[in-house]
């Protein structure tokens, strides 16, 4: 069985990433998995996991753009952001009509400074928030630049509204909820997420895991991405013979450099890289921009 690729899993509610993770393992046979930005418990949808060597790509896999589908009840607040934890604040909504509402949200896009949660991993002094949390200690709550691409309102049915979110990695969708409940004075808690799109990968993609579990090994082996389609957004350049000996020795032939420098490739995403791949389609090396060398080796595979 093919050891390495991405795997789209569709995640289902009360379970954690960790688990997911656990499951793919056995179901694999491969100890070197990971994912591509965790999920929480309560949400569901696009995982993206990483078998074998691709759980080297997780940086870059990990920096591509989120969308997701959010159930928010307005008039509480809870001490984790969403309805699993204690309401610690609630309040009537106030009157406000469909147009108003959809105002809101729309100032909530852009570059938005937010706290974030107190439930989550983001580490101050060495611990995570979560911890201090857990013990009711206080702690200054770093505020981060979280990028909101886009926001549509799907419905409203007050308390309560849905929202598909387009927006950068690294945003907390539950601090954003919890600043539109403070711009609208009642408070806000997030009720159902679910990621509906990580980079390319739609949640059309996806597989849950009862009936990834329900396949042969063969079924199993055709649902891995190749480590190149998972960085869709990367040009890509073949090497082969002499070339293909110096990109597995670690060292960019000169065929490879002049091209990634060239103007020919102004227009191509080489600000994120170049996939090199053999002549089977296979990732033999990440290629990157290098201020001093020009060009370098961010990352050498072995090719099976």
């Amino acid at each position: 069985m093919i050891k390495s690729g991405a795997l789209i899993i569709d995640k289902h509610p009360h379970v954690t990433s960790h688990e997911v993770v656990e499951r793919v393992r056995r179901l694999y046979q491969q100890r070197e998995v990971g994912h591509a930005g965790t999920l929480d418990p309560l949400a569901t949808g696009v995982l993206v996991c990483l078998l074998g060597d691709a759980t080297k790509l997780s940086q870059y896999v990990m920096s591509q753009d989120k969308t997701y589908e959010v159930g928010i009840l307005l008039g509480v607040k809870t001490n984790t952001g969403d309805i699993t934890g204690e309401t610690t604040f609630q309040k009537a909504v106030p009157s406000i009509t469909s147009e108003e509402l959809n105002l809101k949200v729309q100032e909530l896009t852009g570059v938005l400074n937010l706290e974030v949660p107190k439930y989550s991993a983001v580490k101050v002094e060495g611990k995570k928030l979560y911890e201090y949390a857990r013990k009711d200690v206080e702690v200054i709550v770093p505020v981060k630049a979280m990028v909101i691409h886009k926001v549509e309102v799907l419905a409203i049915d007050l308390p309560r509204l849905s929202v598909l979110i387009h927006c950068e990695k690294g945003t907390y969708v539950r601090s954003w909820v919890e600043k539109l409940g403070e711009n609208l004075g009642c408070g806000a808690t997030v009720e159902s997420l679910k990621r509906t799109a990580s980079g390319h990968f739609k949640i059309q993609d996806a597989i849950n895991l009862d009936k990834l579990e329900a396949l042969d090994d063969q079924s199993r082996k055709t649902r891995l991405i190749p480590m190149a389609q998972a960085l869709y957004d990367w040009a890509q350049l073949r090497v082969a013979d002499r070339d293909l000996n110096l990109v597995m020795n670690g060292q960019v032939p000169k065929s490879v450099y002049s091209q990634m420098l060239s103007a020919s490739f102004i227009n191509k995403p080489t600000d994120k890289g170049v996939c090199l791949i053999d002549e089977s389609n296979n990732l033999v090396a990440l290629a990157v921009r290098d201020p001093i060398k020009g060009v370098k080796l961010a990352r050498v595979f072995k090719v099976c």
